[in-house]
């Protein structure tokens, strides 16, 4: 398989990862919404912007940065977890400028997204 088969399989697992992550995140969100202030805000809207943000600060991030790096480290045959981990979290850092908990919450998206498709692909495109 070349880059560019690998690159695009990839890139579609990672955003799948990402609509996940995105989904369960809004989810948490609306359940701890009813839990500590029921009735104050309508939980689809939370769930939706919650959705919605999450994919739009993530898609660059999976399709520009997280993808074409996996897929090269793929290619090369050098898939170490830890360094992984840490590319991973890197572009949810760049949120600490705008506040600790936004930081703390896009690092851990970036490594949840990249668990999530890194266990789907060993899963779905390495044993085919």
């Amino acid at each position: 398989m070349t880059y560019w088969q690998r690159l695009w399989r990839v890139e579609i697992i990672g955003l799948a990862s990402l609509c996940i992550f995105a989904a369960a995140l809004a989810l948490l969100l609306v359940i701890e919404g009813l839990i500590m202030s029921p009735m104050e805000t309508d939980s689809f809207d939370v769930a939706f912007l919650t959705f919605v943000l999450t994919f739009i600060y993530g898609f660059v991030p999976v399709t520009l940065f997280g993808a074409p790096l996996y897929a090269a480290a793929i290619e090369s045959g050098s898939i170490r977890l830890a360094p992984m981990l840490i590319v991973s979290a890197l572009p949810g850092c760049l949120f600490f400028f705008f506040g600790p908990g936004l930081g703390f919450i896009g690092s851990v998206a970036g490594i949840c997204v990249f668990l999530l498709a890194h266990t789907a692909y060993r899963r779905f495109v390495v044993k085919a």
